[in-house]
């Protein structure tokens, strides 16, 4: 990315290559004023939404151009470590401190990355350094980012933050199907036929740069999105915040609604054919 592709525009065509959570928590910085209303939550608690969606979208852009993130770094740092890397290019004026004052703070290996708030009292919950998704769990006033999925959240901010992962993990299918539909207005046909169903990297060869500049290859929660597709039709799936197929997508009745974040969420041809709707738990 060049000085020149810094409008809000060459930013939004960016976001198809990165993962959902940095749509999630922009989304949730834009609405701010509508979410205070229904959540009650705190302005400062907004205001860190926002700004840490901001940092995580400098480090993931980065990562475009670069094929790394800025690092290493040695052990968990103030977020001020990256407004070298970042700022002018990806960022005008970086967002080094959250909504009650504190400094982010970012760990590094230069493959994976974390970014941290350590909420209104400024105290890690526990230490970071290389901690992957699975190991932490939500609860405390600390907010965790690890390689762009929100992987510890307070509790009261848990399904809103689920429900966001949800509709940006969504968004990304719809990308996908774009992309396989556009894929066969070319070569009448689409990507496939596959050998099951496959993981959708599956399919990058055959779609990248033309198709789609970067191919979503995993949900909000990190897992891989499944494609299946006979050369006419096509599936592509979520297997939720679980990460485990709820049966068979055969069987799957069209207009499925779900109400866990567990569920699958399932594409068919340009449609969902099963989808979260309401409360979620």
């Amino acid at each position: 990315m060049t000085e020149k592709d810094l409008s809000p525009g060459a930013i939004t065509r960016t976001l198809s290559g990165l993962r959902p959570l940095v749509l999630m928590v922009l989304v949730l910085g834009v609405a701010g004023a509508a979410l205070a209303t229904e959540t009650e939550l705190d302005p400062l608690e907004l205001q860190t939404l926002r700004d840490i969606g901001s940092v995580v979208l400098c480090v993931e852009v980065y990562q475009i151009d670069n094929d790394a993130v800025p690092g290493p770094t040695a052990g968990l740092v103030p977020a001020e470590f990256l407004r070298s890397y970042v700022e002018p290019f990806y960022i005008q004026s970086f967002p080094a401190d959250d909504g009650w004052g504190n400094p982010f703070h970012y760990w590094s290996d230069g493959a994976r990355f974390t970014v941290v708030s350590f909420g209104p009292d400024g105290m890690a919950d526990r230490p970071y350094e290389g901690v992957t998704a699975a190991e932490l769990e939500d609860g405390g006033d600390d907010v965790v980012i690890v390689d762009g999925v929100a992987a510890a959240v307070p509790l009261h901010l848990r399904s809103l933050i689920r429900m966001g992962e949800q509709k940006a993990t969504m968004a990304d299918m719809r990308s996908l199907g774009t992309c396989v539909e556009a894929y066969r207005i070319d070569n009448g046909t689409c990507p496939g036929p596959t050998p099951g169903h496959v993981d959708a990297a599956w399919m990058r060869e055959l779609v990248e740069p033309i198709y789609i500049r970067r191919l979503p290859l995993e949900d909000a929660w990190g897992n891989p999105f499944v494609y299946w597709c006979d050369g006419e039709h096509y599936r592509i799936a979520s297997l939720g915040l679980g990460g485990i197929q709820d049966g068979p997508f055969e069987e799957i009745a069209r207009g499925t609604a779900t109400q866990q974040f567990i569920s699958d969420i399932v594409f068919v041809d340009g449609e969902f054919v099963q989808f979260p709707q309401g409360a979620q738990h």
